[in-house]
């Protein structure tokens, strides 16, 4: 049974890594070398997915390791003096 929930744990903060790292792509969609159309629809797409990876990912994860991994990109918490 533990070793059930440390794979959820790890894959959920996998979906959330993953889902973070590919806003990068979804910045780089406008220049890509396509008529606007199918630049709107890949950008849309694009956004879906890494919404579904994040939440899906936090459903995974668990309310606690999802608010930690959301407080750590907070750039509003990011100098404050821990307890």
């Amino acid at each position: 049974m533990q070793d059930k929930a440390k794979a959820r744990l790890k894959l959920g903060v996998a979906g959330m890594v993953i889902s973070m790292l590919m806003w990068p792509l979804l910045a780089g969609v406008p220049f890509l070398p396509l008529p606007a159309r199918a630049k709107a629809a890949i950008g849309i797409a694009l956004f879906a997915l890494i919404e579904v990876l994040f939440w899906g990912g936090a459903l995974l994860a668990g309310k606690e390791a999802a608010q930690r991994y959301r407080d750590k990109l907070d750039p509003r918490t990011w100098f404050r003096k821990r307890k």
